[in-house]
């Protein structure tokens, strides 16, 4: 990590508006990602499970980076 990424990411959790920001932006990558997906499996119209797989991975990274601001931020 940098210098004062601490700093950065106390500010994000404590912050709801950039935690609302975030999210909303992941919810966008998780959209982007399932209409790859979909395409690239050639997946039919209806089908769920680009957008359920989108979403776990999505979960997972939004996870992964929960834990480890909240670990950076405790020191």
């Amino acid at each position: 990590m940098v210098d004062g990424y601490d700093l950065f990411a106390r500010r994000i959790h404590e912050a709801p508006t950039l935690m609302a920001r975030f999210h909303a932006m992941q919810q966008r990558t998780a959209d982007s990602l399932a209409g790859t997906l979909r395409e690239e499996t050639r997946a039919p119209a209806g089908d769920p499970r680009p957008e359920l797989v989108a979403g776990q991975l999505v979960q997972f990274s939004i996870s992964l980076f929960r834990a480890t601001t909240i670990a950076v931020s405790r020191g």
